[in-house]
């Protein structure tokens, strides 16, 4: 056997991490980023099971497709050629909670007390009141009653910052709520960054928008927080002809679905008076980022009607900041918080026509203040706002839990 085999096996021996999730999220792909940078760092390399359970309207169907993945998750670790005897789960999103714990009570079964098995749950995206925003406060307080008794369960939760950190601190011990935001790897985007400029004239190029053309992109699923920036958009239009024919607005991971026909019509009575408006679809990350490097500006802009707006932090505006892109976002919650701190960017009523429509008619007399604000963004992704940063902690605590020493 060799050195390298032989320092592996008695570091990590059988270990395995499991990661029960409903959907391919970028909250998952991190996770696994850092798991391959353990590997990289402390040189142990446990097993990966990634476990996909989607999410079903009706309950009787989500709990067939449970019961179902429960049981090829039990045939796997059963006649897996090694015994584990370290065990991580890591549950994303709510609806994942029963089945992690179900699945430490199975796993204790099968390779009994002498086996480790430490539970760990990623909050995600699911900030404290969407499901009161959803469903209503007495829907929200059984909820919280059902996550309150579920999380006590949980040995680590994670959370996408500072602000949900210290609410689910309340909840369970504040030793074990560990922080990871949603911030991009600057291994992966270094590149796209060294070559912005030749990407952006190729894409540009290619989407028929001239080099001297002023680009808003969106980036994201979520439409309705746009409709009031394209009627600022119109607005400007209508004041200053031949300054909104050099302006674009493009949007991708645009889906046609139902649920936004509205949008579409919206989208189609601006085009038809002129606006320049290029929709594309969904692309993998990479290449979504690549996208992004024909934007002068990239807007955030969350309505302050669904609570949990207040305490977001999406992975657009890191993942704009990170390519130097500025931004412009809603002008409350810790996104607004942060854009004042860092001063990488304009903050702006999201519901307000008149006040977006004036805050780009500044920003397009003042295009130096607008790169300086860019080129600070990117600053602070180099500095402080990276996974390689920031999953530290969770570097550290996934690794002790994985390894015998």
């Amino acid at each position: 056997m060799k050195d390298s085999e032989k320092r592996h096996k008695s570091k990590c021996g059988n270990a395995c991490v499991l990661l029960l999730y409903p959907y391919y999220t970028n909250r998952v792909r991190r996770l696994l980023f850092i798991i391959r940078e353990i590997k990289h760092q402390y040189d142990i390399e446990p097993d990966v099971y990634l476990f996909f359970i989607p999410r079903y309207k009706r309950i009787y169907s989500f709990l067939k497709n449970m019961i179902f993945s429960m049981k090829k998750l039990i045939k796997i670790l059963a006649y897996t050629k090694s015994r584990y005897r370290r065990i991580v789960i890591i549950s994303f999103y709510p609806h994942m909670l029963p089945i992690a714990i179900i699945s430490k009570l199975y796993i204790k079964k099968i390779f009994g007390k002498e086996c480790q098995v430490t539970l760990i749950h990623d909050v995600g995206d699911i900030y404290p009141f969407i499901i009161e925003h959803l469903y209503g406060r007495l829907i929200a307080l059984l909820y919280s009653t059902i996550e309150y008794f579920l999380l006590k369960r949980f040995d680590y939760i994670l959370t996408p910052n500072k602000a949900i950190e210290r609410i689910y601190a309340k909840l369970v011990d504040r030793d074990n709520v560990l922080t990871l935001m949603n911030v991009p790897s600057l291994k992966q985007l270094n590149k796209i960054y060294a070559r912005r400029n030749k990407f952006r004239d190729f894409f540009r190029k290619s989407l028929g928008i001239s080099p001297d053309s002023f680009v808003i992109i969106h980036s994201g699923s979520m439409v309705e927080d746009t409709a009031t920036l394209l009627e600022a958009l119109d607005d400007i239009s209508s004041i200053n002809r031949s300054l909104m024919n050099k302006i674009y607005f493009v949007k991708i991971g645009w889906s046609s679905s139902p649920r936004i026909s509205r949008y579409a019509q919206l989208v189609n009575e601006k085009r038809k008076k002129g606006l320049r408006i290029i929709l594309i679809k969904r692309v993998p990350y990479l290449k979504a980022m690549k996208l992004m490097t024909i934007a002068d500006l990239s807007v955030v802009l969350l309505n302050r009607r669904d609570k949990n707006n207040y305490f977001a932090s999406p992975n657009k505006l890191f993942d704009s900041l990170a390519l130097g892109i500025p931004v412009l976002v809603s002008n409350f919650g810790f996104l607004a918080y942060l854009t004042r701190k860092y001063d990488w960017g304009y903050t702006v009523d999201p519901e307000d026509k008149n006040a977006i429509k004036n805050a780009i008619l500044y920003i397009l007399k003042n295009i130096q203040e607008l790169r300086n604000k860019g080129n600070r963004g990117r600053q602070s992704i180099e500095e402080f706002f990276n996974v390689e940063i920031q999953a530290r902690k969770v570097k550290k605590l996934l690794s002790s839990l994985i390894s015998e020493d």
